[in-house]
C-alpha cells in the first residue's frame, strides 16, 4: 500500500515535469537590471528596492513543484503558481512600508504573502505596484505566493482570436521589484502643461499623493541617533517640489513648501503650479530632459524624496501661432510638422517573450540608425525602461490599447469596458509622464458604423482625455467605408492585403485621404515573407519582394502627402497561432519584420533605412516566378471521370441504378428494401469517388485560398486547437496529403452515417441490415458527382473571378442539403414509415446537433460575433 502511494505520488512528479518542461523558457542570457538601471525606474535615494530575479518554484497544484527563473513566460496558458522565501533584515524591516512592484504580468495576479491573500491584480503587461501589510511581516522567512491567471472568458477570445496575435501565454516575463519606503512617502506624481505662443513660457501643473503608513514609527526609523533625537514629529510635514535639468541638476523652478497635515493611513493629495522661462524643448534630434523632484521632510530632516523625469515639448494636429497662411494637415512637435517615419515594435527576442534592457537599446539604436523617428509598441504595452529609453534617445512612441480585430457584439459587453478601462487607468497612470509618448490608440481593426464602437470610442478618449495632453488615434482597415471621428486626432489606416497591386492600393489610399478629409493620418503596412526565398520580387513571398513592396507603398504614401507611415514591423516575432499563408519550418514565427527574431538584418532593412534617409537603394533582382497551379486536381479528377465512364460502360445495371436513383429514388430505394441484389463491389468503388470527388473540391479551394488572410482567419474561427491548425495547415500545402486524408474522412462519414441508420431502424424495429443502410447511404451521394467535372477545371475557374467561389459554394451547399434529404427519404421507403416523419425527425437531429455545436463554439469562442467580424470583412474588401 505504502509503495503504492510512492509510486501514484512519482507518477504525479513526472506528469508534472511533462506538462512544464516544454513549456520551460529560462532566457539564456538574460541579465537581471543593473544598479543603475533600477535606480532609473525608481528614482529615490530614501527608498530600499531590491529585484526578485532569480529562483522560484512553479507549481499547477501546489503539491509537485520544480525550480524556474523569473522573469518567466512559458507556453502553459493556465493558471501558474510561483513562490519564493525571502529574508529582510530585521533593522529595515520595522522601519520601511513594503511594496511590491511588477513591471509587466500576463494577464492578471492573485499574492499571497506568508500564505495570507492580499488581492488580485489586473496587469496586461502595465506595470503596478501593491503594498504588504505590515501584519503580514514576519522577522524571520517571507514567503511570496503569486498566481498568476490567463484572461479568462470574452477577455481572452478578445487577445486570441487574432491570426497575427503575439504568443499569449501565463507568467511574468518581466522582473519584479521589492520596495520599502518610508513611513510617509510620494505615491504618484502627475502633471500637465501648458505654454505659450512661442514656447518661451510653461507652467506645469503638477498633483502629488502623499501617502502615510504607521508614521509613529518615523523618529526610530532615522538613519543615526542625532537625527532621531532631532525629529519630533506632530503629525505634519513639509512638502516642496523643484524641477531640475536631468543632465546638470540645476534647479529652474521651484515652490514654496507646503504644510501637510497627515495621519496614519492616508493619502492626501497636494496641487502645485510652476512656471519655467525658456526651457529647451524636447526634440527627437535634442531629446533634452528636465525632473521634478518632490521631498519630504520634517525639521529640515529628509523623509522622503522621489523624481520623475520630464521634456517641455508640445504635440498638435494644429499650429499653435495663428498663421496667416492655411495650416497643412499633420502632426505638429512644438509647431515643426513632423514627417513620421515609424515601425512597429514587438517585444520579443529568439530567447523568449522576455527582453533584457541591453537588447531594448540595441533595439531602440538600431532603429535610430534606419531613421525612423517613432516607435509603435504593438500586442503589449511597452516595459518601463523601454519608454525610459525612447525618452533619453529622443523616438517618440505611441501605442493601443489591446483592441485588436473585436467584433462589435463584444465591445458593447460590460465585461470588455470594465476591464479596458481599468488597463486605460492603470496605463495613464504608469506611462503619463513619458515626453516620448505622443499619442494613445484606443483601438485598431473595429467597424466604426455600429453604436457600440461609438460608444466604447466615447468612453476611451474621455477618460484620457481628462488625463493626459496627449494626442488620440485609432488604427483602421483598408476598405472602411465610415470612420467615428469625435475625439480623435488622427487616423492610422492599416493595410490588411485586400488588394492585388500597387495601382489599386494606390487607388485606396487616394481614397481613404478623402474619406479622413483635413484629419491627419498614416498608412501602417508590412508584408510577411519566407526568410531564405531570394528568388526575386516576383515572387510574393521573397526577401526582394518584401523590399520592392516597401519601396512602392513608401512612395505612394508621400505622393498622396500623407502624414508619414508606420512598417509593419521592425523584427520577427512569436505567433499565437500557427501562420498559414507561408510554408514556413516554423509556422509560429511572424516573419513580418525587417530583421528577425536574433535580430539578423534583411534586404529590407537596407531598402527602408535609404528611403527614410533620402539615399540610393539597393538593386533589387526581379526573378522569375509563376504561380503553381497543380495538375494534381486535374490528373485525379480525370482518373475519375474515367473510372466512372468505364463503370457505366461495363455494367448495364450500375447505368440502371444512377438513373433511377436520380429520377425514380423511390422505386429504386424500394429495390433495396425488398433486397434486390445490387453489387457491393459497384457500390464501394462508388462511394470511393464521391469520397474523392468532394476532397478534391474542397483541397482545391483550400489551396488557391491558402495566401489569403480572411482564409486564415475563417479556418482559425472553424479550427481552435492550435495543434490541429498547424497540422491542416501543413497538410493544405501538401494538397495530395491532404486530399488522401479528407477521402478516407469522408469514406469514414459514409460508414458513420450508415451506423446511425441501422441504429435508428433498432428504435422503430425495422428490419434492415447493416449492409443496405452503407448501399443507402452511397447511393443518397450521387449528386455529388456534379462536382467531378468542377474538380477538373476549378483550380483555373477561381483565377478569374471571386464571384465564381460564392457560385460554386451556394451550390456545393444545395447539393449536400439536397443528399441530406435524399438520405431522409431513402430511410422513410426503407423503414415504410411516411416520409415527412423521416424529414421532421432527420430534420430535427440535425438542426439539434449542429445547435449544440454551435453553442458550445459560441460559448468558448463567441463564434457567430467573429463570424459577423468576417462577414464584415468580405464585405469591405
Amino acid at each position: 500500500m505504502k509503495n503504492s502511494k510512492i509510486n501514484i505520488h512519482i507518477i504525479k512528479l513526472l506528469i508534472t515535469f511533462i506538462i512544464i518542461i516544454p513549456s520551460l523558457n529560462l532566457y539564456g542570457g538574460y541579465k537581471p537590471l543593473t544598479a543603475d538601471e533600477i535606480n532609473s525606474l525608481i528614482p529615490s535615494p530614501t527608498r530600499y528596492v531590491a529585484s526578485l530575479y532569480g529562483k522560484w518554484e512553479s507549481s499547477f497544484d501546489e503539491q509537485n513543484w520544480i525550480p524556474v527563473t523569473i522573469p518567466y513566460s512559458g507556453r502553459n496558458k493556465n493558471a501558474i503558481i510561483y513562490k519564493r522565501t525571502i529574508r529582510i533584515d530585521d533593522k529595515l524591516l520595522s522601519k520601511l512600508v513594503w511594496n511590491l512592484y511588477f513591471l509587466g504580468v500576463d494577464d492578471q495576479v492573485e499574492v499571497y504573502f506568508n500564505n495570507q491573500y492580499i488581492g488580485k491584480y489586473l496587469s496586461s503587461m502595465t506595470p503596478f505596484s501593491i503594498r504588504i501589510p505590515e501584519r503580514m511581516l514576519t522577522n524571520e522567512s517571507n514567503t511570496i505566493k503569486l498566481v498568476v491567471l490567463p484572461a479568462s472568458s470574452a477577455a481572452k477570445q478578445m487577445k486570441e482570436q487574432n491570426i497575427y496575435s503575439k504568443k499569449v501565454s501565463t507568467g511574468i516575463p518581466r522582473e519584479v521589484l521589492l520596495i520599502g519606503t518610508p513611513q510617509i512617502w510620494v505615491s504618484q506624481i502627475k502633471q500637465k502643461m501648458r505654454h505659450n505662443d512661442n514656447f518661451s513660457f510653461f507652467e506645469v501643473s503638477t498633483n502629488v499623493n502623499v501617502s502615510s503608513a504607521n508614521i509613529q514609527k518615523l523618529g526610530p526609523a532615522l538613519l543615526n541617533d542625532s537625527l532621531q533625537k532631532k525629529f519630533n514629529i506632530r503629525g505634519d510635514v513639509l512638502v516642496d517640489i523643484a524641477i531640475k535639468r536631468k543632465e546638470t541638476g540645476e534647479i529652474v523652478s521651484k515652490s514654496a513648501p507646503q504644510r501637510v497635515e497627515i495621519a496614519k493611513e492616508r493619502t492626501v493629495t497636494l496641487n502645485y503650479t510652476l512656471t519655467v522661462n525658456n526651457p529647451i524643448l524636447w526634440t527627437p534630434s535634442n531629446p533634452e530632459l528636465y525632473e521634478i523632484e518632490v521631498r519630504i521632510t520634517k525639521n529640515g530632516v529628509l523623509i522622503d524624496q522621489y523624481s520623475n523625469d520630464i521634456g517641455f515639448r508640445s504635440i498638435t494636429t494644429q499650429i499653435v501661432k495663428k498663421l496667416p497662411t492655411a495650416m497643412k494637415p499633420g502632426i505638429y512637435l512644438n509647431d515643426s510638422l513632423l514627417e513620421i517615419k515609424g515601425l512597429d515594435y514587438i517585444e520579443d527576442y529568439s530567447t523568449g517573450q522576455t527582453v533584457t534592457t541591453k537588447r531594448m537599446e540595441r533595439d531602440i539604436l538600431m532603429m535610430k540608425t534606419l531613421g525612423a523617428n517613432l516607435i509603435c509598441v504593438k500586442y503589449s504595452l511597452p516595459h518601463p525602461y523601454f519608454l525610459k529609453l525612447c525618452d533619453q534617445y529622443g523616438m517618440m512612441v505611441i501605442f493601443e490599447l489591446p483592441v485588436y480585430n473585436v467584433p462589435q457584439q463584444l465591445i458593447g459587453l460590460n465585461e470588455i469596458r470594465v476591464k479596458v478601462k481599468n488597463i486605460t487607468d492603470l496605463m495613464l497612470t504608469e506611462y503619463s509622464n513619458h515626453p516620448s509618448i505622443i499619442a494613445w490608440g484606443i483601438s485598431d481593426g473595429l467597424f466604426d458604423d455600429d453604436k457600440n464602437v461609438g460608444d466604447y470610442s466615447d468612453i476611451m478618449t474621455g477618460i484620457i482625455k481628462n488625463w493626459s495632453n496627449n494626442l488620440i488615434y485609432k488604427t483602421v482597415n483598408f476598405g472602411i467605408d465610415s470612420i467615428y471621428k469625435n475625439n480623435i486626432d488622427f487616423l492610422v489606416f492599416k493595410d490588411n492585403h485586400n488588394y492585388n497591386n500597387f495601382e489599386e492600393i494606390n487607388n485606396e489610399i487616394y481614397r481613404l485621404k478623402i474619406l479622413s478629409k483635413d484629419l491627419p493620418s498614416m498608412i501602417n503596412f508590412g508584408l510577411q515573407i519566407q526568410p531564405f526565398n531570394h528568388n526575386g520580387f516576383s515572387d510574393p513571398a521573397s526577401l526582394e519582394s518584401q523590399a520592392n513592396y516597401i519601396s512602392n507603398f513608401y512612395r505612394i504614401i508621400k505622393a498622396h502627402k500623407y502624414a508619414g507611415s508606420i512598417f509593419w514591423s521592425f523584427n520577427d516575432y512569436e505567433l499565437n497561432h500557427p501562420l498559414l499563408i507561408l510554408n514556413n519550418d516554423n509556422l509560429y514565427t511572424g516573419t513580418c519584420g525587417l530583421v528577425d527574431r536574433s535580430r539578423q538584418e534583411r534586404l529590407s532593412f537596407l531598402t527602408l533605412q535609404s528611403l527614410f534617409n533620402n539615399e540610393k537603394e539597393p538593386l533589387l533582382n526581379a526573378g522569375s516566378y509563376n504561380e503553381k497551379n497543380p495538375l494534381f486536381f486535374m490528373f485525379v479528377g480525370l482518373i475519375l471521370v474515367g473510372i466512372l465512364i468505364f463503370l457505366m460502360k461495363r455494367f448495364r445495371r450500375f447505368r440502371e441504378y444512377l438513373t433511377r436513383s436520380i429520377l425514380r429514388p423511390f422505386n429504386f430505394y424500394a429495390d433495396i428494401r425488398d433486397q434486390r441484389i445490387m453489387s457491393s463491389v459497384q457500390t464501394f468503388i462508388l462511394g470511393f469517388v464521391l469520397s474523392v470527388s468532394l476532397a478534391i473540391f474542397i483541397v482545391t479551394i483550400l489551396y488557391y485560398y491558402k495566401t489569403f488572410d480572411k482564409a486564415e482567419f475563417l479556418l482559425m474561427l472553424l479550427i481552435p486547437s492550435n495543434d490541429i491548425q498547424e497540422i491542416v495547415f501543413r497538410s493544405i500545402w501538401m494538397p495530395e496529403i491532404l486530399t488522401g486524408i479528407l477521402s478516407l474522412l469522408f469514406f469514414g462519414i459514409i460508414f458513420l452515417t450508415a451506423g446511425i441508420i441501422k441504429l435508428f431502424s433498432l428504435i422503430v424495429k425495422g428490419r434492415i441490415y447493416y449492409s443496405d443502410t452503407y448501399t443507402i447511404t452511397i447511393w443518397s451521394g450521387v449528386p455529388l458527382l456534379a462536382l467531378l467535372p468542377l474538380d477538373i477545371i476549378l483550380s483555373r475557374l477561381l483565377y478569374l473571378s471571386p464571384v465564381i467561389t460564392w457560385l460554386i459554394l451556394i451550390m456545393a451547399v444545395i447539393i449536400l442539403i439536397w443528399i441530406l434529404l435524399r438520405i431522409l427519404k431513402a430511410t422513410a421507403i426503407v423503414f415504410d414509415i411516411p416520409v415527412y416523419r423521416s424529414y421532421l425527425i432527420g430534420i430535427g437531429i440535425t438542426i439539434i446537433t449542429s445547435g449544440a455545436i454551435l453553442a458550445i463554439y459560441q460559448y468558448y469562442y463567441s463564434f457567430l460575433y467573429y463570424l459577423s467580424y468576417f462577414l464584415k470583412l468580405l464585405i469591405k474588401s
